[in-house]
């Protein structure tokens, strides 16, 4: 129903009334500047605004409410709230808990519902609303109401996409774990035979025929090689993601352990500065050390094979560094040296499926960190990597000990 004259007179009176109450009860001056002053700051705010007196009937709404709903002044004022067409039906209980909290006294939470425009289109709202008391019965709820249409939707695309992106990744899980099965399955075959050849039929064979057949088992190494490698670099960043704290000095000696026969070999020693306990991902971070001291161990050709291994505490991330005293890299390999599978020598001078320096990009990138080195050829590389420092501190855990102690038990700790 339209509003009359005398209506829109009355509705007017009204507006100056509440006006000046609020004024009133803020204590402020009743210059009709500052009646200006307010009608003009109501009707351009942005959020729509409705003032409600105490039964729950809109007094007053702002442009911003007519622009957000559609509806015109007869469809809203004097309307219960619950009465409201921009209302659904399924939030009135929401709405008039909310109203019975404030007129309690009690601060209720930021409301989240939907709300019907004119138009038929349904949009989300989130309502605040307070009682500002106008005596010692008396006073009005007023509500302020914000679109957050735009914010809900993006949320909902975007739970939408995480769930697609949780699919997707299982079924890349299921791809990989597939592929690599059946890529395994005919190496398995070619292996057992090409062994039953030279096991079985080795009398009959010339030096060239055996030749041949230890290439291809060799070839069928370096295949699983690849397999495994290229398992690992699709894992990064979805498998064994749990954060835990790792006490980065055990874990080196459990790394010398898996390499103690190249250690042996090479009569390499592994010179170790105190490291500290962090919170990462233990699997990963294991990793990216033990990719790193291979490569020192393997690219090493000195008399007395060394590798350095450094911690420095920045301010928001602890920087690593992994030295080697090997052959070095030449500069112009600076732009290839972490891409995949990417050799700078043949397989028989230096044996590898060339992902091991990609491993430790994908992974340290992963755990928002970055990945460099320096070298210089004929007297070693240094790969230096950060990882961003957590909130809580590792003197908080049960089984931490003195670091020095916990390092002696381990390996030959020095300076």
């Amino acid at each position: 129903m339209n509003l009359t004259e005398a209506n829109a007179s009355d509705l007017n009176t009204r507006a100056q009334n509440f006006i000046s109450k609020l004024f009133a009860k803020k204590k402020l001056s009743k210059d009709p500047s500052n009646d200006t002053r307010f009608r003009s700051i109501f009707e351009l705010a942005p959020d729509g605004i409705l003032v409600l007196d105490l039964t729950g009937k809109v007094t007053l709404a702002n442009k911003a409410y007519f622009r957000l709903t559609g509806y015109p002044l007869g469809e809203v004022i004097g309307r219960h709230i619950t009465q409201l067409q921009a209302s659904q039906v399924k939030d009135l209980q929401k709405y008039l808990k909310v109203f019975a909290a404030i007129l309690a006294g009690k601060e209720a939470e930021p409301l989240i519902a939907r709300y019907l425009r004119s138009n038929g289109k349904l949009g989300w709202v989130e309502a605040r609303a307070t009682l500002i008391k106008t005596g010692l019965i008396s006073g009005e709820v007023v509500v302020i109401l914000r679109d957050i249409t735009e914010a809900k939707e993006y949320e909902e695309e975007l739970t939408r996409m995480n769930v697609e992106l949780g699919r997707s990744v299982k079924e890349l899980d299921d791809y990989t774990f597939a592929v690599s099965h059946d890529l395994k399955a005919p190496l398995r075959t070619i292996d057992s035979f090409s062994s039953f050849l030279l096991d079985d039929y080795s009398d009959i064979l010339d030096d060239t025929g055996k030749e041949y057949l230890i290439r291809i088992n060799s070839a069928i190494e370096r295949m699983k090689t690849l397999i495994e490698d290229l398992l690992t670099i699709s894992r990064v960043g979805r498998k064994f993601t749990e954060f835990e704290f790792v006490n980065l000095n055990k874990l080196i000696g459990e790394i010398e352990d898996d390499h103690k026969t190249l250690i042996l070999e090479k009569d390499c020693e592994i010179i170790l500065s105190e490291l500290p306990i962090i919170k990462t991902q233990r699997i990963w971070i294991k990793q990216v050390f033990s990719n790193l001291v291979s490569n020192g161990l393997k690219f090493n050709q000195s008399k007395n094979p060394k590798i350095w291994i450094k911690h420095e505490e920045q301010e928001e991330s602890h920087l690593f560094s992994v030295k080697d005293n090997g052959i070095g890299i030449e500069k112009r390999h600076e732009e290839k040296i972490f891409s995949l599978f990417q050799r700078l020598h043949t397989q028989e001078e230096y044996p590898g499926s060339g992902a091991g320096l990609t491993i430790c990009k994908k992974i340290v990138e992963s755990l928002g960190g970055k990945i460099w080195f320096e070298s210089e050829i004929d007297k070693g590389t240094t790969f230096f990597f950060t990882l961003l420092k957590e909130n809580i501190k590792p003197e908080n855990i049960v089984d931490v000990q003195n670091i020095n102690d916990q390092i002696n038990g381990v390996h030959n700790f020095q300076e």
